[in-house]
Protein backbone atom coordinates (compact mmCIF):
# COMPACT_ATOMS: atom_id res chain seq x y z
CA UNK A 1 0.00 0.00 0.00
CA UNK A 2 1.54 3.22 -0.95
CA UNK A 3 1.64 6.05 1.75
CA UNK A 4 -0.98 8.68 0.86
CA UNK A 5 -2.22 12.42 3.27
CA UNK A 6 -5.63 13.80 3.24
CA UNK A 7 -6.34 17.46 4.85
CA UNK A 8 -9.79 18.43 5.75
CA UNK A 9 -11.12 21.20 7.37
CA UNK A 10 -14.24 23.60 7.34
CA UNK A 11 -12.39 25.57 4.08
CA UNK A 12 -9.71 25.34 2.72
CA UNK A 13 -7.94 27.77 0.56
CA UNK A 14 -5.07 26.68 -1.84
CA UNK A 15 -2.53 29.25 -3.33
CA UNK A 16 -1.65 27.76 -6.58
CA UNK A 17 1.11 30.98 -7.05
CA UNK A 18 3.09 29.88 -4.14
CA UNK A 19 2.00 27.02 -3.17
CA UNK A 20 0.12 27.10 0.15
CA UNK A 21 -2.50 24.95 1.56
CA UNK A 22 -4.55 27.04 4.29
CA UNK A 23 -7.03 25.13 6.50
CA UNK A 24 -9.43 27.07 9.03
CA UNK A 25 -11.93 25.38 11.34
CA UNK A 26 -11.63 21.91 12.58
CA UNK A 27 -8.09 20.36 10.48
CA UNK A 28 -7.91 16.97 10.42
CA UNK A 29 -4.84 15.80 8.73
CA UNK A 30 -4.22 12.30 8.36
CA UNK A 31 -1.11 10.34 6.97
CA UNK A 32 -0.62 6.75 6.05
CA UNK A 33 3.13 6.21 6.13
CA UNK A 34 5.00 2.75 5.05
CA UNK A 35 6.16 1.13 8.92
CA UNK A 36 8.57 -1.58 9.47
CA UNK A 37 7.79 -5.22 7.48
CA UNK A 38 5.10 -3.23 4.78
CA UNK A 39 2.94 -2.06 7.65
CA UNK A 40 0.74 0.90 7.26
CA UNK A 41 0.81 3.10 10.27
CA UNK A 42 -1.37 6.29 11.00
CA UNK A 43 -0.47 9.79 11.85
CA UNK A 44 -3.08 11.80 12.61
CA UNK A 45 -2.87 15.78 13.68
CA UNK A 46 -5.91 17.92 14.68
CA UNK A 47 -6.16 21.40 14.84
CA UNK A 48 -8.15 24.97 14.57
CA UNK A 49 -5.75 26.17 11.43
CA UNK A 50 -3.32 24.91 9.72
CA UNK A 51 -0.68 26.48 7.21
CA UNK A 52 1.08 24.22 4.53
CA UNK A 53 3.97 25.59 2.22
CA UNK A 54 4.87 22.73 0.35
CA UNK A 55 7.43 24.65 -1.92
CA UNK A 56 9.61 25.11 2.01
CA UNK A 57 8.29 21.37 3.10
CA UNK A 58 6.73 23.09 6.41
CA UNK A 59 3.23 22.75 8.08
CA UNK A 60 2.08 25.13 10.75
CA UNK A 61 -0.83 24.25 13.35
CA UNK A 62 -1.96 26.39 15.61
CA UNK A 63 -5.11 25.82 18.29
CA UNK A 64 -5.94 23.40 20.31
CA UNK A 65 -2.67 20.94 18.42
CA UNK A 66 -3.51 17.21 19.27
CA UNK A 67 -1.12 14.53 17.56
CA UNK A 68 -1.93 11.09 17.22
CA UNK A 69 1.43 9.00 16.56
CA UNK A 70 1.74 5.54 18.11
CA UNK A 71 5.68 6.00 17.18
CA UNK A 72 6.35 9.61 18.72
CA UNK A 73 6.07 11.96 21.61
CA UNK A 74 5.16 15.12 21.13
CA UNK A 75 5.10 18.80 23.02
CA UNK A 76 4.26 22.41 22.28
CA UNK A 77 4.96 25.66 23.14
CA UNK A 78 1.90 27.70 23.92
CA UNK A 79 2.31 31.76 23.87
CA UNK A 80 0.34 34.60 23.95
CA UNK A 81 1.07 38.05 22.25
CA UNK A 82 1.20 39.75 25.78
CA UNK A 83 4.20 37.23 27.20
CA UNK A 84 5.73 38.66 24.03
CA UNK A 85 5.52 42.17 25.40
CA UNK A 86 8.61 44.30 26.68
CA UNK A 87 7.64 45.53 30.37
CA UNK A 88 8.09 48.85 30.82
Amino acid sequence: MAAGRLVSANKLEYDRANEVVKGIGNVVTIASLQGPQQSVQRVEVRSRSLRYDRLAGSATYEGEVVLDDPRAAASCQVSSPASARTAR
